[in-house]
């Protein structure tokens, strides 16, 4: 029984992200309603189910489900949703060594809310961990280049170093990881390697304007 239910509730939340590919242009207000009911809904599924298998599953889901809330409300300039969110996430995931997705959404909830020193030393972390771990899991390459590409585009807007050292060791870097990883060829790396070149060109353009 447990599998199926696993795999109806992944169905579902497939759905759901169908779903809310769809209503990406709504009002925020009503996209928040919906993301709401979302997060009660898994968070109740979470708190009945007694098979731990099941309970990691479902966790692994409310994360994603969080880590999109969270996303959405930062791009509508909301900053206590994201806030919330993260917290409900680091209540069902244990910290571990190990790197994860929400940990980049947090340091982009900490530079939404003007905490720049935070937003980059969380960076600086998350940087530093993947340099180690993205050559025994290639599946952290888009992670790594996005990292990278936001250290130079936020060391650029704070003026914390100068171009040249942006260029290569941030946003050259980004374009090189997201390169050299191309056999994997996901959409997630497609993706990192689309905006890490396309910030490096911006950015060079910009030296010369």
């Amino acid at each position: 029984v447990r599998p199926f239910c696993d795999i109806a509730l992944k169905d579902v939340y497939c759905k759901w992200q169908k779903q809310l590919h769809l209503l990406k242009d709504s009002d925020f207000n009503f996209l928040e309603s919906v993301l709401a009911l979302r997060t009660v809904i898994l968070e109740t599924l979470l708190e009945n189910e007694t098979d731990d298998a099941s309970k990691d599953s479902i966790k692994d889901i409310l994360t994603k489900h969080l880590m999109q809330l969270s996303e959405v409300a930062r791009t509508a300039s909301n900053t206590q949703l994201p806030e919330r969110a993260i917290f409900q996430i680091k209540q069902h995931i244990p910290a571990r060594f190990g790197v994860a997705l929400w940990q980049l959404e947090e340091a982009q909830v900490f530079w939404a809310k003007k905490e720049q020193s935070l937003a980059l030393a969380s960076l600086r972390q998350l940087i530093d961990k993947l340099t180690l771990e993205v050559e025994y899991d290639p599946s952290l390459a888009p992670m790594y280049a996005e990292c990278l590409r936001l250290s130079g585009i936020w060391l650029a807007e704070t003026c914390l170093e100068n171009p040249g050292i942006i260029i290569q060791r941030y946003l050259e870097k980004a374009a090189e990881v997201a390169e050299s990883h191309s056999s994997t060829n996901s959409e997630e790396l497609k993706s990192a390697r689309m905006k890490a070149f396309l910030s490096l060109a911006r950015f060079s353009d910009a030296q010369y304007q």
